[in-house]
């Protein structure tokens, strides 16, 4: 090495000697600055994610509890219940239209459910109640209509 340097010019040695005394500390000030900035973009993003996911959990859980109150209200509802109850519709339409009236009244008073536009409530027999926003046509699906329909035991027919 030595005899390496002792060929050199005094302009290549000065040269050398920049190169060790700025350019490689430019180079490790800048991959460190590089690698500190990355970390920190990370932690923040992440962060950030963490903060959006509580908030969205916080969200969902006021929705939820306003839907529990819509649905106890409703349960608790005497034209409802007697609107369910009721054998047969056709003969009543007062009942269906107060039952419609209180759903709707109910469905208005939980101005913080946003999305929630309408409800269907289908009574033991399959008759539907529907109350809301209608779009174009009402188009229940069978199965749907069967898996939310509760059964009647036994116990209870006899």
């Amino acid at each position: 090495m030595g005899l390496l340097f002792s060929r050199l010019t005094l302009a290549q040695k000065f040269l050398a000697f920049l190169q060790f005394a700025s350019v490689i500390p430019l180079l490790v000030v800048g991959f460190t600055s590089y690698t500190i900035a990355a970390n920190v973009l990370r932690e923040e993003s992440a962060r950030y994610a963490a903060e959006l996911l509580t908030a969205q959990k916080d969200y969902l859980e006021r929705y939820l509890e306003e839907m529990s109150g819509l649905t106890e209200n409703l349960a608790k509802s005497e034209a409802v219940r007697a609107a369910l109850e009721y054998r047969t519709p056709a003969e009543s339409p007062v009942v269906r239209y107060t039952a419609q009236a209180n759903i709707t009244r109910q469905l208005g008073a939980y101005p913080g459910l946003q999305g929630l536009v309408s409800i269907d409530l289908f009574t033991l027999d399959g008759v539907h109640y529907h109350v809301g926003a209608t779009g174009n046509a009402i188009q229940i699906r069978p199965e749907v209509k069967k898996s939310s329909t509760p059964r009647r035991s036994t116990a209870a027919a006899a």
